[in-house]
């Protein structure tokens, strides 16, 4: 019988809060199982209990507080937790559920559609739809989403539910190579208001470069690129370069790169695993 996951609870921690999370539960648990002189422990466990709380009670009270999701929204998450992610499926061999953008980060990406008053949207990195179906809840009547999306697989299965939901019916998958596939776009005359990459990680230098090269640029003249996972699990700031796994090494670079180029301004939040907002310079 196939092993599928059914909590969020379940899935290893992946953003930096969570990785905090994670091992201060860890040192309480080493704590209470040695010795130590009783004032010594008390006053330990004392300080790391309220650490603890602090850092794993934050993304439930954040999303408790945040806007509901949709209740096409809610079956997607659902349905993506139930697949099959575990043992010698071939969604276990290549994706992750971790992959799921999630309630916060879903409702941050609706709202920041309205924000931009965003008509066309790109999304770079599709997985079971979550981001794009949130986003697309966003747009108006007339706005459009094209997500391209890699797998075959994971691509059926978001259409699937996509086409189940008024807005996800606003949304146009491109399957294949994503490079590929912006190129497609360009050779179509098409630009965005606002691009979500959230793909392959060594990619990211490379979509960038695609989406603002001149003549006839994918990124609309006032556009705005939403990059997701730009701290990679704390990796970037707490480990020597030589020491990231090949991701973190990736965005690492991509970080320096948009950091230092000329044309570009970017800001980083802490959104879950880090979320990068890259615009054009305004010239004066």
């Amino acid at each position: 019988m196939e092993t599928i996951i059914r909590d969020q609870t379940q899935l290893r921690p992946v953003t930096p809060q969570a990785h905090i999370s994670f091992e201060l539960s860890r040192a309480l648990d080493l704590l209470n199982n040695i010795d130590l002189s009783s004032d010594l422990k008390e006053q330990l466990l004392t300080h790391l209990n309220k650490a603890s709380r602090i850092s794993a009670q934050m993304e439930t009270y954040l999303s408790s507080v945040t806007q509901p999701p949709s209740e096409c929204l809610r079956d997607l998450e659902r349905a993506t937790l139930a697949l099959p992610w575990q043992g010698d499926s071939d969604l276990a061999r290549t994706l992750e559920p971790e992959m799921l953008s999630g309630h916060l980060e879903g409702q941050f990406l609706k709202q920041l559609v309205r924000f931009t008053k965003a008509t066309s949207l790109l999304e770079i990195g599709l997985f079971t739809g979550y981001s794009a179906l949130a986003m697309a809840e966003g747009l108006p009547e007339n706005g459009k989403l094209v997500a391209c999306e890699l797998d075959e697989t994971i691509a059926d299965f978001a259409e699937s539910y996509l086409q189940q939901c008024a807005a996800g019916r606003k949304v146009d998958i491109r399957r294949g190579k994503a490079d590929e596939s912006l190129e497609q776009l360009r050779s179509e005359g098409q630009s965005f208001d606002l691009v979500f990459i959230d793909a392959d990680k060594p990619g990211y230098r490379k979509y960038l470069d695609q989406l603002i090269s001149q003549p006839n640029s994918l990124l609309a003249d006032q556009g705005l690129i939403v990059v997701d996972n730009t701290l990679y699990q704390g990796e970037i700031y707490t480990k020597p370069l030589e020491e990231m796994s090949e991701n973190a090494q990736a965005i690492y670079h991509f970080n320096e790169y948009v950091r230092t180029h000329p044309e570009l301004e970017v800001v980083l939040l802490p959104i879950r695993d880090g979320v990068m907002f890259i615009s054009r310079k305004q010239r004066s």
